[in-house]
């Protein structure tokens, strides 16, 4: 479910009140027909050589809102109204004025700045199939994850799933023709600033279907050194060089790597869970996933019955689950009855972690898990020899078998 969210639009949802700002850069705006009482807006922006993200939100009132800006230079921002709502656009320092109507976002007037002049031929390239992702996304994708949160039942579970495999392909046509049209934008015009910020389109891209940024940094290498050094060209390339380092720390949970050690409290048995104390005693078969995640829900009776198999002869399972709540995780390791092997969250800190204060100790910082569930099998020198994305018959078998292999025909 979040990794199909993700993948319709890249933005975040966090909450905090209007901020109040000296600074002359304002954005005004007024919505049609607006599907929520709320607006956040998201950009980066580079402050005395750091970044800053910056996710700020306002009530919107008889359709109008308006935002303090804390930009410098040109600044590509969402601006998002929930989940399937969203839309990016280019800010300046500058006061602007932005009229928009919930039915087509895209089809969007905002005055005041000098690059829209600029993004408006490229606009209305890309505006029919933006237009098609809208009517894709809200009209067919939308009503089946609110039906889906409204009754989460097997039945729902499975027409949401049929339906998704069968939109995706369109989903994936439409966002391709949008790259070859952004690609061939950016390398005809190299001294555009919109060209860094159709880049960053690119990068995140690569990011979300975990494919390599060769392409983008290509495209990088053709901007004119005036755009590499602007605000959007920094970003370009922070972006860049951010998903290759996080994909050189993905190598490091590979098989044949040796699995990374960590010591987490448990709220479940008010133990420390330490990976290195089944050192030399047993096989482990971490299992990632959260209370939210069905498939996630879906594996608990396979992974009990190898615990029931295995457990005596050699296996440990330890569940480490991603949450941002206490609550629901509590009731979901009661519910499924899963205090018959370890349990613990991949974060030291729900509410450290719900500010966005990351920790190097957190098992999901180590692991850099992107899908759940994932199983990651360890041998008892702390080699990582299985790992597994999703549930399926297909995994079951497979991890079945190493186990027979493994523990029962020594």
């Amino acid at each position: 479910m979040r990794k199909l969210l993700y993948l319709i639009f890249f933005c975040g949802l966090f909450f905090s009140a209007c901020t109040s700002s000296k600074q002359e850069a304002t954005l005004v705006g007024k919505i049609d027909n607006p599907i929520s009482d709320i607006v956040t807006i998201s950009y980066w922006t580079l402050e005395n050589d750091k970044w800053r993200h910056i996710e700020d939100t306002c009530s919107i009132i008889d359709g109008k809102f308006s935002f303090d800006l804390h930009i410098n230079d040109l600044t590509k921002a969402d601006l998002i109204f929930n989940t399937f709502h969203a839309i990016s656009i280019y800010i300046e320092p500058k006061q602007m004025e932005l009229s928009l109507s919930a039915k087509n976002l895209f089809d969007y007037k905002l005055t005041g700045t000098d690059s829209e002049k600029e993004y408006q031929p490229l606009k209305q390239q890309i505006a029919s199939l933006e237009d098609s992702l809208r009517v894709l996304v809200y009209d067919k994708i939308e009503p089946l994850v609110r039906q889906l949160e409204k009754n989460p039942n097997e039945e729902n579970f499975k027409v949401f799933q049929e339906e998704r495999e069968k939109l995706d392909p369109i989903r994936l046509l439409l966002n391709n023709k949008l790259e070859k049209i952004n690609i061939e934008y950016i390398k005809n015009h190299p001294n555009s600033f919109i060209a860094a910020g159709q880049l960053l389109y690119i990068i995140k891209r690569a990011e979300v279907y975990d494919s390599p940024t060769d392409s983008a940094k290509l495209l990088y290498n053709e901007l004119s050194a005036k755009v590499k050094k602007s605000q959007l060209g920094l970003l370009a390339l922070k972006q860049i060089q951010d998903i290759d380092d996080e994909k050189a720390l993905k190598e490091t949970t590979n098989i044949g790597q040796k699995a990374v050690d960590f010591s987490t409290y448990s709220l479940i048995s008010g133990d420390t869970v330490r990976l290195s104390d089944y050192r030399g005693k047993s096989y482990v078969l971490l299992d990632f996933w959260g209370s939210w995640c069905r498939p996630c829900l879906q594996g608990i009776p396979f992974l009990k019955e190898i615990h029931k198999k295995y457990n005596k002869k050699g296996l440990t399972i330890i569940g480490i689950a991603s949450e941002s709540k206490k609550e629901p995780y509590l009731d979901a390791v009661e519910k499924h009855n899963l205090k018959d092997w370890p349990q613990i969250l991949d974060v030291q800190n729900l509410e450290e972690s719900a500010k966005g204060n990351t920790n190097k100790e957190d098992v999901k910082n180590k692991y850099h898990i992107d899908s759940f569930p994932t199983y990651l099998l360890i041998d008892q020198n702390g080699i990582i020899i299985g790992k597994w994305k999703g549930t399926s018959e297909e995994n079951d078998k497979e991890i079945s078998a190493m186990l027979e292999k493994l523990l029962l025909k020594k």
